[in-house]
This record gives structure tokens, C-alpha cells and sequence, in this order.
């Protein structure tokens, strides 16, 4: 799970996981007394030194409300906690999917750059030699041209799919 440690998505629901958990926190903290304090300094008829001092405490006394929002604020939570997890687990099947893929790819070109390029090389060579010497005709000309294209063709494709693939697993780790 550390390769996908910088993916945007992941890190996005994350964010969202810390957020569900400081609402949370706001609103646990509507539980808990206010105390206030004030303090003031007056002139009356133009003589100073008048000062007032109040300090106060409020209590919640009905906490129907606020416990309906903590545990409001709670399934939040555990669903933010939810989709995280059920992205992560996304994720890494999807990365293991796409790190299958790559190796078959790579097997894939690996033969056709040791057998299969070679090959299709050999067979336009020597179908265009057996064609000027009259060993064959234009048709099987033809056909050894166009197994050897077909060969050239299948390895262009595979090269597709691997490049993609790689572009692919770029994305997902990274997210660019």
C-alpha cells in the first residue's frame, strides 16, 4: 500500500476523513460550559475610575439537540472511515491488475523483440529473394508479407497496451 501513498483520490478521502473528525470535535465541545469574562471602565460626569468586573458560566441544560449532532457527526465519520477503506482496497486490486498486465507486456515483447521482429524480417528477406529467384509466386509473396505485417502489427499493439498500462500505473500512484 506505500506505492499508492501519493495517490490524489487516497489522499482526498483522507482529508475528508479529518474533517469528519474535527466536526466532531466541534461538536463535542457544544457539550462543554462557556465561561465569559468582561471587563469595563467608565466615566460618569466627567470623573474616572469606574471599573466593572463580570465573569459568567453558562451550562447546557438540554442536550437532546446537541447529542443528536454528535452522533450525526459520528456516522459521518465512520462513513468518510468507510470510503476510505473501500478506496484503498480498490486501489491496490486495481494496481495489482495493472502490475499483472505489465509483466504479461513485457513478456510479451520481450518475445517479439528475441523471436517474432526477427522473424518478420526473415520472412520479407526471403520471400522477396524466393520471388525474384521464381522459387514462389506473387500470392505466397504475398502471404509471407503479409505474416511478417502481422507479426510487426501484433507487436505495435502489444507495445500500445504496455506503454498505456505504464501510463496507467503512472496515474494511479501519483495522480498526475
Amino acid at each position: 500500500m506505500d506505492s499508492l501513498k501519493n495517490n490524489t483520490q487516497l489522499a482526498y478521502q483522507q482529508a475528508q476523513v479529518m474533517l469528519a473528525n474535527q466536526a466532531l470535535k466541534i461538536q463535542k465541545t457544544e457539550l462543554l460550559p462557556d465561561i465569559d469574562g468582561e471587563y469595563a471602565k467608565q466615566k460618569i460626569n466627567g470623573e474616572n475610575g469606574f471599573y466593572a468586573w463580570q465573569l459568567g458560566i453558562s451550562f447546557p441544560l438540554f442536550f437532546g439537540a446537541d447529542e443528536g449532532r454528535i452522533r450525526s457527526a459520528k456516522i459521518e465519520r465512520e462513513i468518510q472511515e468507510k470510503k476510505l477503506q473501500d478506496l484503498r482496497i480498490s486501489l491496490q486490486a486495481t494496481y495489482q491488475k495493472l502490475s499483472q498486465q505489465f509483466r504479461q507486456y513485457e513478456k510479451q515483447l520481450q518475445y517479439y523483440e528475441k523471436d517474432g521482429l526477427p522473424l518478420s524480417s526473415q520472412l520479407i528477406d526471403g520471400a522477396g529473394l524466393s520471388f525474384k529467384t521464381g522459387e514462389i509466386g506473387y500470392v505466397e509473396y504475398l502471404q509471407n508479407i503479409e505474416r511478417a505485417t502481422e507479426i510487426r502489427l501484433s507487436w505495435l499493439e502489444t507495445l500500445t497496451l504496455y506503454n498505456q498500462t505504464i501510463l496507467t500505473i503512472n496515474y494511479l500512484l501519483t495522480g498526475k
